[in-house]
C-alpha cells in the first residue's frame, strides 16, 4: 500500500507546477500566495541562480516529507524499493528528509487536524470533513479577495500553535514572513483561531540544511506585525495585474 502511494506521488511530483494552480468554483484562476508576492515584487529573484535541479529537489523534499508524515513513517523504515522514486531523482533528498525528521524529534512538532462542516443551502449540516494540516490546500477569501495557498504544516510546536513552511534554500529570505502571513490569514479565514493557548498562530520557517555543521536545520520565527498588511497590499496588486495582464509565474 505504501509502495503504491509513493509511486502515485512520484508521478505527480514531476508535474508539481500543476499542483500549485488554484481555481475558483466558477473556473477562474486564482492567484497563489507566492505568485502574489512575485507579481507585487515583494520577492526579489534577481540573486536566484537558474537552477532546475534545486527546484526539483525542493518539490521532491516537500512530497517525501508530506508522504512520510501523513503515514507516520520514517525514511529509514521504508524499503529500498519504496525509497527508489525519490532516490532516482537525487540521493540528496534523503539528507533533507533526515534533517526534517531531526527537527520533528527535537521540537516535538505534531500536525493538527481541522474539521469543516459541509452545509446544504438551507443551512443543515450534511457532512463533516477532516483535514490533516500537512500540505493543506485552501482557497480562502479575505477582504473579498480570493486566493490559493498550500500550507506545509500547522500544528503544535513545543505545545503551542504554529504554522511552518519548509525551506531548502541556501539562505534566509525576509519575504518568508510575508508569505507565512498570507498562510495565517488564509487559515484564520477558513478555520478561525487555534483552539490551544495562546490562541494565535506563530509563524516559522524551517530551513533544512543537511550539509551544515551542527544542527541540520534552522528555525526562524517571523513576528513582524507589518507582514500582514504587506501581504494584503501585494494581493491587491496581484489581483489587479491579473485582471489587466496575463498571469505570470507560479
Amino acid at each position: 500500500m505504501i509502495n503504491e502511494g509513493i509511486s502515485r506521488i512520484a508521478i505527480g511530483m514531476r508535474n508539481s507546477e500543476k499542483a500549485h494552480r488554484y481555481f475558483a468554483d466558477d473556473g477562474r484562476p486564482l492567484v497563489s500566495v507566492t505568485q502574489a508576492l512575485a507579481l507585487a515584487h515583494v520577492v526579489d529573484t534577481s540573486h536566484y541562480p537558474d537552477d532546475p535541479r534545486a527546484r526539483i529537489i525542493g518539490s521532491a523534499v516537500h512530497e517525501a516529507t508530506a508522504f512520510l508524515d501523513a503515514h507516520n513513517c520514517r525514511w529509514d523504515a521504508l524499503s529500498q524499493q519504496a525509497r527508489e522514486p525519490w532516490d532516482s531523482i537525487d540521493p540528496v533528498i534523503r539528507d533533507y528528509v533526515h534533517a526534517w525528521e531531526a527537527f520533528k524529534k527535537q521540537s516535538n512538532f505534531r500536525a493538527c487536524m481541522f474539521h469543516k462542516l459541509i452545509k446544504a443551502e438551507d443551512g443543515r449540516v450534511v457532512d463533516v470533513r477532516n483535514y490533516e494540516a500537512i500540505e493543506l490546500r485552501l482557497r480562502p477569501t479575505i477582504r473579498q479577495m480570493q486566493y490559493g495557498m498550500t500550507l506545509d504544516r500547522a500544528g503544535l510546536l513545543d505545545g503551542k500553535p504554529a504554522i511552518l513552511d519548509l525551506k531548502c534554500s541556501r539562505q534566509d529570505e525576509p519575504w518568508w514572513g510575508v508569505q507565512l502571513a498570507g498562510y495565517e490569514l488564509g487559515l484564520l479565514a477558513e478555520y478561525g483561531p487555534p483552539k490551544a493557548r495562546p490562541y494565535k498562530w506563530a509563524r516559522y520557517a524551517v530551513r533544512l540544511m543537511p550539509d551544515a555543521a551542527g544542527e541540520p536545520y534552522r528555525v526562524e520565527l517571523f513576528d513582524d506585525a507589518s507582514d500582514y498588511e504587506v501581504f494584503k497590499a501585494a494581493l491587491v496588486v496581484a489581483i489587479w495585474r491579473g485582471n489587466h495582464y496575463r498571469m505570470e509565474g507560479k
